[in-house]
């Protein structure tokens, strides 16, 4: 499941999720994300794969207008920072093992500093 969530108002929170469940045993999640661009804070479409296989896709109209500050971390497997809702998603830990996270970043050229 992906949940993008920059603040506790209901409009700013978007939950893309698959139903698919993945049994024991070793396997791939993917989340990609294509920003429609024409500015800071649009949205974009997020499309979830799993062994290469995508598995669920919607939106996410807004993005963050302005990046984390130094508190927030980039967890997996659990959300260590400050929560911006009370859904479950990231409230308990993740019990299984995590062998490798690739984080592949787009154009940097939005960012304004």
């Amino acid at each position: 499941m992906a949940y993008h969530a920059f603040s506790q108002r209901p409009e700013d929170q978007f939950i893309v999720r698959s139903e698919r469940r993945f049994g024991a045993g070793s396997f791939q999640l993917e989340f990609r994300f294509k920003y429609d661009g024409g500015g800071i804070a649009k949205g974009g479409t997020m499309t979830i794969l799993g062994n290469g296989d995508i598995i669920a896709q919607g939106r996410v109209e807004r993005t963050i207008s302005i990046p984390a500050g130094l508190g927030e971390t980039m967890d997996t497997g659990r959300d260590t920072g400050v929560p911006v809702t009370s859904a479950v998603a990231g409230q308990t830990n993740f019990e299984g093992e995590i062998d490798e996270v690739r984080v592949h970043s787009g154009k940097l050229s939005l960012i304004p500093f």
